[in-house]
C-alpha cells in the first residue's frame, strides 16, 4: 500500500480544510478512508482470534529453539 504520485503535490493556492478535501472527494481522502477500514477489519478479526485462542479450555504451546543461532 502506499500513496500515488502528486497525492501530496502543492499546487500554490495554500492550506486546504479537512471539510475541503471531504467535498471534493479527493485521492487523500479516499486513500485515508479505504486504510481506517483495513486497520478497522484487521483490529476485529486480530480480537475475535485472541477470544477465539482463549476460550479454548487446556491451550498448549511447544517452542522449538533446535538450532536457533542467536
Amino acid at each position: 500500500m502506499g500513496f500515488s504520485s502528486g497525492t501530496f503535490s502543492y499546487d500554490g493556492q495554500g492550506v486546504k480544510t479537512v471539510t475541503e478535501v471531504v467535498s471534493e472527494n479527493s485521492t487523500t481522502y479516499q486513500t485515508r478512508s479505504s486504510y481506517l477500514t483495513q486497520v478497522e477489519l484487521f483490529l476485529n478479526q486480530l480480537v475475535n482470534a485472541i477470544l477465539e485462542v482463549a476460550s479454548v479450555g487446556q491451550f498448549f504451546l511447544m517452542v522449538n529453539l533446535d538450532g536457533l543461532v542467536m
